[in-house]
């Protein structure tokens, strides 16, 4: 962050080549700031030339003195400059900054006096206070430094790393002999206020929805601990780290701005000759790292890649992949390659190349991690869980990056800040945005109880920021806008949360005329830091800034809820194009059926909210249903003309031979069994409804008046071909069990590929979608429909909620679960295990009421009518059980002797109580 100021020094010359003043440049477009008296004193004016040098290349060029942006020494004393040509190479504009807050600050500045007037010599001084001259604000400086030739310089705060004024005057000593030190600077504000060019860009030190980077570090507090923690875990084992956390709590930020300087330091041994490269797993994670600079696109071969790598860079002595938001790979990521990428990684940790592996991975995704059996050893080495920051850490974190930079709080309001985050649920992004924003509403570099006030608070600032953003569209941009956010959001199902997720801007694109506005609205939004764009030219990228905005911004949340169903249809849409495309458009990866309809419905319906990759792949889809229905169409009238000149010449022969020869009755009959045989083979080509029928009752009146071949298949063809499927339902793998819901208004369905879900029967529509971690074996509707219960692979049975899809109960074994069945007033759920178990279970809250062992797998339950026995099927056995408590007592009461005596009937119970429920429970004798 440092600024070399003698990079944009500019020295003013005289007609006789002498130094008249200082100046400085101050845009890329060849702007240069100085005092109108310095250009007087180089015999100039406005509209005038003067001859100038740059500091840091010794070269000498031309100048403008551009009228509109003068102000004469008796007013501002302002001069802008406009350089004839480009910046010289080596030569760059000083970044300008706020003068507020300054005061207290070293500052530093550059000129050429009387003892350097080719050389030049640096000056230190600080700001004293603030007054006015002639009624224009200027700083008040003391510096034993600052002296004539050092007019027209820059004044660089090195605090905020900006430059905050120009040195305009020095004083004399006065007649006491006082004032020997006082000078005279014009702030940046008037500078801006004057040449309204000028771009004032101050630091600020808080990141709102962004990560902290390493180029933050110098502002990155609070973490402290967490950062030992990393470094001790790489220290011992320098393979593989994982950082797991819940959305918001600052892993990105943790590894980039806290555990990569670390690294830089040389605190993991040797760490100081790694060398460190970031990605993002993105859709195709090979892809990215070959752009991150690890070409590993060709074979996806990670070993070969860094092998290749470590050989062409021998300086490295580590290669460390850092894959932030790792969680990207189950969301984006095609599984094909997703699993392609998790073995390559395995085996790059099994190697004894010379890499380590960082990912940052969200909480709520680790199980998918887990399912991969070769990475859970490493992740018991090492994982690290993010913490939430205590009451210090988020003081720290509130107050030492303001500190940094000179700017103060008002008192009590950090101790404010810092309990309302304490309270939040994942504090991190609310207050990030909140002191973000706090900083912008500053007052003379102080942050204030008022603006705090203003913004909402911790709680309310991310909402109120993306809403006034939001509202500050026209409402032509703000539809536009609804439509970027819906797209760059992956949308969960079950327990998955909603996730942000980066997006080509082509892929927003609905209308080819909307590409600019659409591209206008996402800069705007990009611009007030509730989106992130990248990527190369033609080839941009956009991204939420963050999840926390997908949970705070209640205009967002009301979109998501409203639209759901369109959005989780659009997102299948989506993963069907991609395999048409990997398939490189084979017609076999085109919609059909029930799928075309409701995406020719969706089509009709929301063809604003469709990019145009996707109207193309649905209009596809369509064409090539009317091809094959044109061709179908073509056969048909092919076989029924046939058919019809077949029946014909059998009418004109059976009328000759009716001429020629005087048939029988039989032989009449016979004849027009044929005849409605033949009608019936003609009719069963017609592929309609009325055509199949008639078809049908023609080959029933054909085989009542003479059986025949003919008749026969005619009548069987038409009976074939009436059924007709009402919808169909497609699973991403084999189907293993179904059900019907007992009213019939839902058809539950389980699969290998991991999901139970509920569909509407008539229509195909999907109502719900249920997941485990394995395939499901099982599956069950309540008595009264209220329940679904699945048996999975993956250990547990689960009940749920079949309207909606949410979980309602766990029920954990030992091994997988392979039969489930309700009791029949749907009090108890039973299940059968690979664990040599079947229990009974409250489905309403999980508990286990009971547990029957067998001697080897169950495969089987049903209870009886009366809920009262339980049967199991276990290899070749099947057992009838007694299961209730109740049951189980007065069963074991029927069995006791009757008429005991008192002594007999306590050496019989011995200490046992006794017992009011049981019915059969003998009464002792007195």
């Amino acid at each position: 962050m440092d600024v070399d100021l003698t990079a944009g020094i500019v020295r003013i010359l005289k007609p006789d080549g002498t130094t008249a003043g200082t100046g400085f440049v101050v845009s890329d477009e060849g702007l240069i700031a100085t005092c109108a008296h310095v250009v007087q004193y180089a015999g100039a004016g406005p509209g005038d030339t003067v001859r100038v040098t740059f500091h840091a290349v010794d070269e000498e060029r031309e100048a403008i003195v551009e009228p509109e942006w003068w102000r004469a020494p008796d007013v501002e004393d302002v001069a802008i400059l406009h350089l004839d040509g480009p910046l010289p190479e080596g030569v760059v504009s000083l970044p300008l900054g706020s003068s507020a807050g300054a005061e207290g600050h070293t500052l530093s500045t550059f000129g050429f006096p009387d003892a350097k007037p080719v050389e030049g010599m640096a000056g230190k001084c600080e700001v004293v206070g603030r007054t006015t001259e002639r009624g224009f604000p200027i700083l008040q400086l003391r510096s034993s430094e600052v002296t004539p030739g050092f007019s027209g310089a820059p004044v660089l705060d090195t605090v905020t790393h900006r430059v905050v004024g120009m040195v305009t005057a020095i004083t004399v000593l006065d007649q006491y002999g006082r004032l020997p030190e006082t000078a005279f600077i014009t702030p940046t504000q008037t500078l801006r206020a004057v040449c309204p060019a000028l771009k004032v860009s101050d630091i600020c030190p808080y990141q709102g929805l962004a990560a902290f980077t390493e180029a933050d570090a110098e502002f990155f507090f609070g973490r402290k601990a967490l950062v030992t923690d990393l470094v001790d875990h790489l220290c011992s084992n320098p393979r593989f780290l994982a950082v797991v956390g819940p959305s918001g709590s600052g892993k990105s930020s943790v590894v980039q701005a806290g555990l990569f300087p670390a690294i830089r330091r040389g605190e993991v041994p040797g760490s100081g000759d790694w060398h460190l490269l970031t990605l993002r797993p993105g859709a195709d994670p090979f892809a990215t790292l070959s752009a991150a600079g690890l070409d590993a696109s060709q074979d996806g071969d990670l070993q070969a890649a860094v092998r290749a790598f470590l050989e062409t860079h021998p300086q490295v002595e580590r290669l460390m992949l850092f894959a932030d938001q790792f969680e990207e790979l189950f969301t984006l990521c095609p599984q094909p390659i997703q699993e392609q990428f998790l073995r390559q990684l395995s085996a790059l940790l099994e190697s004894n190349l010379a890499v380590t592996v960082v990912l940052t991975l969200r909480a709520d995704f680790y199980g998918h991690l887990l399912r991969y059996r070769p990475l859970v050893d490493w992740l018991k080495i090492g994982q690290v869980n993010v913490p939430p920051m205590g009451p210090e850490e988020l003081r720290t974190a509130v107050e030492e990056p303001a500190l940094r930079l000179g700017l103060r709080f008002e008192p009590g309001l950090v101790e404010t800040i810092v309990e309302e985050a304490s309270a939040a649920h994942h504090p991190l992004p609310l207050l990030e945005s909140a002191l973000t924003q706090l900083w912008e509403k500053r007052e003379d570099g102080t942050l204030t109880h008022a603006a705090y006030q203003a913004l909402g608070q911790v709680a309310g600032a991310i909402g109120q920021w993306a809403e006034e953003a939001y509202t500050e569209l026209v409402p032509e941009e703000r539809a536009l806008a609804r439509r970027v956010f819906s797209r760059l959001m992956h949308y969960g199902e079950g327990e998955v949360a909603d996730t942000r997720q980066r997006q080509s801007l082509a892929e927003l694109v609905t209308r080819p005329e909307e590409q600019e506005p659409l591209h206008r609205v996402v800069q705007r939004l990009a611009d007030a830091r509730l989106l992130v764009t990248g990527g190369d030219p033609g080839a941009e990228t956009a991204e939420i800034i963050h999840d926390a905005l997908l949970h705070q911004w209640g205009r967002l949340k009301h979109w998501t809820a409203e639209q759901r169903e369109f959005y989780l249809w659009r997102q299948r849409l989506d993963e069907r194009l991609q395999e048409w495309e990997e398939k490189r458009q084979d017609e076999g990866a085109l919609l059909r059926g029930a799928l075309l309809a409701e995406a020719e419905r969706w089509l009709a319906e929301r063809s604003d909210d469709l990019n145009l990759d996707e109207q193309a792949y649905i209009r596809e889809s369509v064409a090539v249903r009317e091809r094959e229905r044109a061709m179908r169409e073509r056969r048909r009238r092919r076989l029924i003309l046939a058919a019809m000149g077949a029946a014909v010449v059998f009418l004109v022969l059976a009328l000759l031979a009716g001429i020629q020869w005087r048939r029988t009755e039989e032989e009449r009959r016979i004849a027009l069994a044929r005849q409605l045989a033949a009608q019936a083979q003609m009719f069963v080509l017609d592929n309609t409804g009325t055509g199949l029928v008639r078809s049908a009752l023609l080959g029933v009146e054909a085989m009542r008046r003479l059986p025949s071949l003919e008749a026969d298949q005619a009548l069987r063809r038409g009976l074939n071909l009436l059924p007709r499927p009402l919808a169909r339902m497609a699973h991403e793998d084999g189907v293993r069990a179904m059900a019907f819901s007992p009213d019939g208004r839902w058809l539950a369905t389980t699969s290998d590929d991991r999901t139970a879900r509920v569909w509407d029967p008539a229509t195909g529509r999907e109502v719900a979608r249920m997941a485990h971690d394995d395939m499901v074996w099982a599956v069950a509707f309540s008595p009264d429909g209220r329940w679904l219960a699945t048996g999975s692979a993956d250990g547990t049975a689960r009940v749920w909620d079949p309207a909606t899809g949410q979980e309602v109960a766990r029920m954990a074994h030992e091994d997988e679960v392979v039969a489930v069945a309700f009791s029949p007033d749907g009090r108890w759920l039973a299940t059968a295990s690979d664990d040599g178990t079947a229990r009974v279970w409250d489905p309403a809250t999980g508990q286990e009421l009971a547990r029957m062992t067998c001697a080897s797998l169950v495969e089987a339950v049903a209870f009886s009518p009366d809920g009262r026995w339980l049967a199991t099927a276990s290899g070749g056995t099947v057992q009838v059980w007694l299961w209730r408590p109740e049951d189980l007592i007065a069963e074991a009461c029927s069995r006791l002797p009757r008429n005991l005596t008192l002594e007999e009937w306590g050496q019989f119970i011995g200490d046992e109580p006794y017992h009011p429920t049981c019915p059969n429970l003998p009464v002792p004798e007195e």
